[in-house]
């Protein structure tokens, strides 16, 4: 239950039998009104200009940051008396924060929020800035939400768990932030598809995730495609990539400018196929003379053997250990003709070998 006063909130969990205070101390007659966003007394000396005799003329201090938001807000007057909340260009204006009353029906709306609430992201209370209510209901401050989605994922693998409510894990939708939504939404499409043809690739379509009912992702392979590869953004051509099995995981020390994608990372040779493009090429181990069928941090190609002792290959290659072509797995100095047959760069660096469904087509 929730009691407001002019200066007092008072809020009672009546199961738990804890109340809370919350004080809001009003500017007096000398320091002018409360500005609409930042509560600085607003007076002669610091009022914003006069935009039209709008609801925030007289009501907004001139401060850079409280500038923007008056640019930002609606500008509308509710059929209820108080000022809209949300963001100028909304078709339909949200339910009233104060009172409550949705504005298109006159009615009491069922919308759970108040202005004097938290945003859940930045934890300022909502009135503090114009809000957007999104599908799931829940409301947040517009520049939070626009922030956190140009933020985008956190690391190197592409993730879109940013994309869902910080409250409820609902994918957030709002016409509002079209503009950054819509170019997020293309490259999900783009990785799923890459994804799909990947499971197929490796044969892992009727997998036990997916065939069983006991399985995680009984059904739902776009789902197990998604959770078991990893895709990062080319630091060079700003396209997504495929960047081996997501349980490998990537150092949380790598460099950005590492993470480059085949048709980028050998500029010259050949890195990409004609029918297949560069998703399927396949590589040398980078720390011997082996096919590889590791691919990890979104950087290392490894062999089988190389890839099952960590930190064998990357300690040889800064001690500079690594041996001279033909080189076996875990830094064996071989004799004889190299097993690749073909020729390559030095141990140590990356090469592709070609594109793995040509090489292999008959098997596919």
């Amino acid at each position: 239950m929730r009691v407001k006063f002019p200066s007092l909130t008072l809020t009672v969990d009546m199961q738990k039998h804890r109340a809370i205070a919350e004080v809001q101390v009003q500017a007096g007659p000398e320091g002018g009104v409360p500005c609409r966003y930042c509560t600085v007394g607003v007076t002669a000396a610091n009022m914003a200009p006069a935009i039209g005799n709008t609801i925030f003329d007289g009501r907004v201090c001139n401060s850079e940051a409280c500038l923007a938001l008056r640019e930002l807000s609606c500008v509308k007057q509710l059929p209820c008396g108080h000022a809209c909340s949300g963001v100028c260009g909304e078709a339909v204006c949200p339910p009233c924060l104060e009172c409550g009353q949705d504005p298109e029906t006159g009615e009491l709306s069922s919308l759970q929020a108040n202005s004097d609430d938290l945003c859940s992201y930045c934890f300022d209370t909502l009135g503090a800035e114009p809000v957007l209510v999104l599908g799931c209901d829940h409301v947040f401050h517009h520049n939070c939400l626009s922030r956190m989605l140009n933020a985008k994922w956190n690391g190197a693998r592409i993730d879109f768990g940013f994309r869902n409510c910080p409250a409820c894990r609902t994918p957030i939708e709002h016409s509002m932030l079209a503009e950054i939504l819509n170019p997020l939404t293309s490259l999900e499409d783009e990785i799923r598809k890459k994804a799909l043809i990947r499971l197929e690739y490796e044969n892992l379509a009727g997998c036990e995730d997916i065939a069983s009912e006991s399985g995680e992702f009984y059904q739902d392979p776009e789902g197990y495609a998604m959770h078991k590869f990893a895709y990062f953004l080319c630091y060079n051509c700003d396209k997504p990539y495929f960047g081996g099995n997501a349980n490998c995981g990537v150092r949380s020390d790598f460099d950005p400018s590492e993470l480059v994608c085949g048709s980028c990372s050998n500029p010259g040779q050949m890195t990409t196929c004609p029918k297949h493009g560069e998703d399927y090429l396949e590589y040398k181990c980078r720390f011997c003379c082996s096919t590889a069928v590791w691919f990890c941090f979104g950087t290392t190609h490894f062999c089988d053997p190389c890839h099952n002792q960590p930190g064998v290959g990357p300690d040889q290659q800064r001690k500079g250990e690594l041996p001279a072509c033909p080189a076996g797995p875990l830094g064996k100095q071989l004799d004889g003709p190299c097993p690749l047959r073909i020729p390559h760069p030095p141990t140590g660096e990356e090469f592709p070998l070609g594109c793995g469904i040509c090489r292999n087509a008959q098997t596919f």
